[in-house]
């Protein structure tokens, strides 16, 4: 990464070649958005506060750039999940996945913001259903299915994908603690 500062009276950060941006509008972010969460972006826009506080300076503009990028976020997944032109900025947990950008927001809420959604059980399901959806809002519900399956009512489109045997737990709890438990046919 590098990063270019600029005397400033304020502190901003923009981003530029090899950060990725978003090629269509999600529920939390607009289309031509850069892939920064905002997560990361705080601690940026923190580590710029510190360093002009140290300065003795009011502020500074940033140009973050990632000279290979283009090259790497064409490697992952970011063009599958709607992310071009370069890499995520994604923070200090390494998760790429939607606890970057979803931390301040339900499951429920970001379900009934959706037109077409994918609830998952897990991260393996996270990564297929955008794949295979990449048109979709995808949702990590765990075990919230319950929760997740009442906020779908404005969804045009809803799919579940998990394990089926977490999702078959789900609509027949009994099939964990009965032996005798039979899957009737209808």
């Amino acid at each position: 990464m590098c990063a270019k500062a600029t005397h400033s009276n304020e502190i901003s950060l923009e981003t530029g070649e090899g950060v990725g941006r978003f090629v269509r509008d999600t529920p939390r972010y607009p289309k031509g958005a850069a892939a920064v969460s905002p997560p990361a972006r705080k601690e940026i826009l923190d580590a710029i506060s510190s360093a002009c506080r140290a300065a003795g300076i009011p502020g500074a503009s940033v140009l973050l750039t990632i000279p290979d990028g283009r090259r790497i976020g064409a490697m992952t997944l970011n063009p599958k999940i709607g992310i071009d032109g370069g890499i995520s900025i994604v923070g200090t947990t390494g998760f790429v996945e939607p606890w970057d950008d979803h931390l301040s927001e339900t499951v429920s809420e970001r379900i009934s913001k959706a037109q077409n959604v994918v609830i998952t059980t897990g991260r393996i399901e996270l990564r297929y259903s955008r794949l295979l959806f990449p048109d979709y809002e995808v949702v990590l519900a765990g075990s919230k299915i319950a929760e997740s399956l009442s906020a779908v009512a404005n969804c045009e489109h809803a799919v579940i994908c998990g394990l089926p045997a977490l999702i078959l737990r789900f609509f027949h709890p009994e099939v964990a603690t009965s032996r005798d438990f039979q899957l009737s046919r209808s």
